[in-house]
């Protein structure tokens, strides 16, 4: 707490407070009349009259020294600073204002947006800089900008973009903002401040740890309010994430409730000619999952659109995904084993839904856009260039070659990730004897595991709740153990540690396995040859094959299709002819620019968009493709930092734009003053009445 004086060169006039007492001391009174002869009275009178007056109105000079106290102190302008200043009284000023214009800002909090309150604070804080100080913002959003390329004394320009700037429903970037106001000032000379400007939403802020360089001022002030609650969409789901045209999928539409209280919902659904709504009930800082029923009816590119009841942040009540329905699943087979891959081509061509291309070694790289990939007498060379194709959700078959060994399978079993499950050895029967090689020796790393007897294995199987024998609960399509084996893999379930079993020999060792890893890698030890197995011939065999595929369809509806507000939206076209007339059309039907072509991929890229929603893509005026741009859903939960947390003891946290501008140039004094002065000459009159009266 500190006083200053603006006009510090009156200061001698503080002796003029000492004119009430000089006046009271030697003031000189008329005697008074005394119709009394006596001339003890005369005398009295004269020497009342003489001598020093001793001061017996004390009010009356108290209130007159207060008074003169006041006009002395009116010209001098005392100035008050609660917490210091600032900069100092001539020292220019270099200030940053970072706003914070992400998504969680566009909240409704009384009359006005947590973001109409920033640029408040803001626009105060700039009006009270002079000519001779710089200033500039930087806007917080994912890729964080400067409003001038430097720092610029072109205030009015700074409050006009602060007055038509919108908020964006984008996430933030802090440290990226912060690195930027900090290249603003590094060349600055004078005084340097950067006043942060945001709600600090605790999802967004609560790891983010800014510290100023030596010299740097940094003011923080909070809008919104710490206790926020509210609702939202955080998810749309389809199961199976690629439908076929006919096949029945689960929309699941994931609600969250970002409130202390039990809330209940209603989810509308729109995809196609159908119109659905379902009522969920979320608990507190809970989630609930309204499920839909839908049968798609064409192939092709389907938008989904989810919607909520309104609350008072709509922001993140809709949102969009878009359905890649297929006529036919796209399935390529890698034939080094002709046995095998003539029996899985012939099963699969029975299905109907799924269409088989020859895959050839160098095909393998570009394989994520396949739904599957079948691997015939392979060695496990293949796996690791078939990861992408993994991590895109294809399901892969792998049926190992004769002259696989330990090592070479625990070398293929380590492309494809960590382990979903624990080795499940404990399936094994309690025997001592291990699997062996047809001399009877156990398989070292570099001998074959290949076997082949004349006494038949049968199967059993090891996961019967799993989803790949779902279609065979009712019995009408026969028993997956079925049949006969004569020749396998003698592999070990230690071998594969990252796969669960699905199906085993009668000895425990491993007839079937998955690991899943975005999508689903199938070990297929089950020979399909004449003289090895009869279950090619099986009624199980076909549903078994197609089943697996099914049932592993993990991945993204469309990959290039979800995007984030603040994204480029990117559209691959199959040929260079295609891109010439394609354009991007936004919800609101007006058309984005396409910026740039990527070369060597036939594609483009539009401007960043900022406004979630359906786009379309456009060629000749004919419909492509769609692309979705959904809400973050990390700016739904508007909790903020509590003020006690968000700030260190270095800092100032504020809470209006005024509070600036007292800091800097302190509260003046002089109209306090000015209305005492004024109450003193009418309470000095009263006293004067009241002691005539007495």
């Amino acid at each position: 707490m500190k006083f200053w004086f603006a006009n510090l060169v009156l200061w001698p006039f503080l002796a003029l407070v000492a004119v009430p007492l000089l006046v009271h001391l030697f003031a000189r009174t008329r005697p008074p009349v005394y119709r009394f002869s006596s001339v003890e009275f005369i005398l009295r009178a004269v020497r009342e009259t003489l001598r020093v007056k001793r001061p017996r109105d004390w009010l009356v000079l108290f209130l007159r020294t207060l008074l003169y106290s006041a006009i002395v102190f009116l010209f001098l302008q005392p100035l008050f600073f609660s917490r210091g200043r600032l900069p100092g009284a001539f020292e220019r000023k270099n200030v940053v204002l970072i706003v914070d214009a992400t998504a969680s800002m566009g909240c409704t909090e009384g009359s006005q947006t947590r973001f109409a309150g920033a640029c408040a604070y803001a626009s105060d804080v700039l009006a009270g800089l002079t000519s001779r100080d710089q200033a500039n913002i930087v806007w917080l959003r994912a890729r964080p900008v400067a409003e001038f390329p430097a720092l610029g004394v072109n205030v009015p320009a700074l409050r006009a973009a602060l007055r038509r700037a919108p908020v964006t429903s984008e996430t933030g970037n802090p440290l990226d903002a912060w690195q930027l106001a900090l290249e603003l000032l590094k060349d600055a000379e004078g005084r340097r401040e950067i006043h942060v400007v945001s709600d600090f939403q605790a999802s967004q802020w609560d790891r983010v740890h800014i510290a100023a360089p030596p010299g740097v001022v940094v003011v923080k002030f909070k809008v919104g309010d710490e206790t926020a609650s509210n609702g939202a969409l955080s998810d749309v789901r389809i199961e199976p994430a690629r439908p076929l045209a006919g096949e029945t999928v689960s929309v699941c539409c994931d609600v969250n409730n970002f409130s202390s209280l039990p809330a209940r919902r209603t989810v509308y659904l729109a995809v196609e000619e159908q119109r659905e709504s379902r009522e969920v009930l979320v608990s507190a800082w809970g989630h609930a999952v309204a499920v839909f029923q839908h049968r798609f009816s064409r192939p092709g590119a389907v938008p989904v659109t989810a919607t909520l009841n309104e609350d008072r942040f709509p922001a993140d009540d809709a949102r969009w995904t878009v359905v890649d329905v297929r006529e036919a699943l796209r399935a390529g087979l890698l034939a080094r084993e002709p046995g095998v891959a003539a029996a899985w081509r012939r099963a699969l061509a029975a299905v109907g839904w799924i269409r088989v291309e020859p895959l050839a070694e160098c095909d393998l790289a570009s394989a994520a856009g396949l739904d599957a990939v079948l691997l015939a007498g392979d060695d496990g060379a293949a796996l690791p260039a078939l990861r992408g194709a993994l991590d895109a959700g294809a399901t892969v078959i792998w049926y190992p070659g004769t002259n696989l060994n330990s090592a070479a399978l625990a070398s293929s079993f380590g492309h494809v990730g960590p382990p979903l499950v624990g080795a499940p050895s404990s399936r094994r029967p309690s025997t001592s004897e291990g699997p062996t090689n047809a001399d009877g020796a156990s398989p070292e790393n570099g001998s074959s595991l290949w076997h082949q007897g004349k006494t038949p294995h049968t199967l059993r199987i090891a996961a019967e709740n799993d989803v790949v024998f779902r279609v065979f609960s009712g019995g009408e399509h026969g028993n997956p153990a079925g049949g006969s084996v004569y020749a396998r893999l003698d592999l070990q379930a230690s071998a594969v540690p990252a796969a669960s079993l699905l199906m085993t020999y009668d000895d425990g060792v491993p007839a079937l396995a998955r690991v899943s890893r975005g999508g689903a890698l199938f070990l297929w030890n089950l020979p399909l040859g004449r003289e090895q197995s009869d279950l090619a011939g099986r009624m199980e065999f076909v549903p078994l094959l197609s089943e697996m595929i099914l049932s592993s369809r993990t991945g993204g509806a469309n990959l290039q299709s979800s995007y984030g507000p603040g994204d480029r939206l990117v559209w691959h076209a199959e040929t260079a002819a295609e891109t010439a007339g394609l354009k991007l059309l936004g919800p609101d039907g007006r058309e984005r620019p396409v910026t740039a072509a990527q070369a060597g991929r036939g594609g483009v890229t539009s401007e960043a968009v900022g406004e979630p929603g359906l786009y379309r893509w456009e060629s000749d005026g004919r419909l492509v493709g769609y692309s979705a741009v959904n809400f973050p859903g990390v700016e739904s939960d508007l909790r903020a930092l509590s003020t006690k947390s968000f700030g260190s003891a270095s800092e100032l946290q504020l809470s209006s734009g005024a509070v600036v501008a007292h800091l800097r140039e302190g509260v003046p004094l002089w109209p306090w003053l000015l209305a005492a002065g004024v109450l003193l000459v009418l309470f000095e009159g009263l006293a004067l009445l009241w002691a005539e009266r007495t």
